[in-house]
């Protein structure tokens, strides 16, 4: 009788330890997929930034080169201002502020659609991003707001630019 209730309480032991090594490993699959969704949402926010950084200082560079159309609507704007003010000046006969120290702002909004996957397979989600350049001409400087959205993530750069031309 004696050897039969070493049989039972070996067998409740043996038990006992596979349901706690089932939780164990239960623990550690719960963890490791928690883990493996964290590290695909910072993959994921990594490169919307990267990307959203590219287009910023893309933006900024074509702004300091003078290659930006909004640069040029500035600049339009600028010398329109300019001959509207000494018009007004001649018929006046009074001598007016240079129109150059003026701060010229134009916004603008542009989509980016679809692009390529890092694997060439095209990527569903829509880039969108909006822009804000604010000018000072005297000066020779610009300054560039950009505001990128990829998914549900948003990123604001903002940058002060030297103008070339």
């Amino acid at each position: 009788m004696e050897g039969e209730k070493e049989r039972g309480s070996s067998l409740l032991f043996v038990i006992l330890l596979v349901m706690i090594f089932t939780v164990l490993l239960m623990d550690f699959a719960w963890i490791t997929a928690k883990t493996a969704g964290n590290v695909q949402k910072n993959r994921e926010r990594l490169r919307g930034l990267a990307a959203a950084e590219s287009i910023h200082k893309a933006l900024c560079t074509e702004v300091s080169s003078g290659k930006s159309t909004v640069i040029q609507a500035l600049k339009w704007e600028a010398k329109e201002e300019e001959k509207r003010k000494q018009e007004k000046e001649n018929e006046d006969g009074k001598e007016g502020g240079d129109i150059e120290e003026s701060e010229y702002t134009a916004l603008g909004k542009a989509e980016f659609g679809e692009i390529l996957g890092e694997e060439g397979e095209e990527n569903p989600e829509e880039w969108k991003a909006e822009v804000e350049i604010s000018a000072r001409f005297f000066e020779k400087k610009a300054t560039v707001r950009t505001k990128v959205w990829y998914g549900e993530q948003e990123y604001t750069f903002y940058s002060e630019v030297t103008l070339d031309r």
